[in-house]
């Protein structure tokens, strides 16, 4: 999470106090996320397609780790895990 941070979440007692809301709250992963950026298309690498297109650039690195992107903020690399 990059912005407001979770230093910032944290500091403010949790998502609950941060944003009060007393109700439940449902997260998300972000796995189909990661792994729509790290392969283009999902459709196409679920159904084995070759992509031999022009954008072969990968927007994210999967590691073992986590995933490694480019901070659109800075420009740093930052890992989410």
């Amino acid at each position: 999470m990059l912005q407001p941070g979770s230093e910032v979440i944290a500091a403010h007692g949790g998502l609950h106090k941060f944003m009060n809301w007393k109700g439940p709250m449902l997260t998300d992963s972000g796995g189909f996320q990661i792994f729509s950026l790290g392969h283009g298309t999902v459709a196409d690498e679920i159904k084995g397609r070759n992509l031999d297109n022009k954008r072969n650039i990968s927007l994210i690195k999967v590691l073992e780790e986590g995933a490694l992107f480019k901070s659109y903020i800075d420009g740093s690399n930052r890992l989410l895990s």
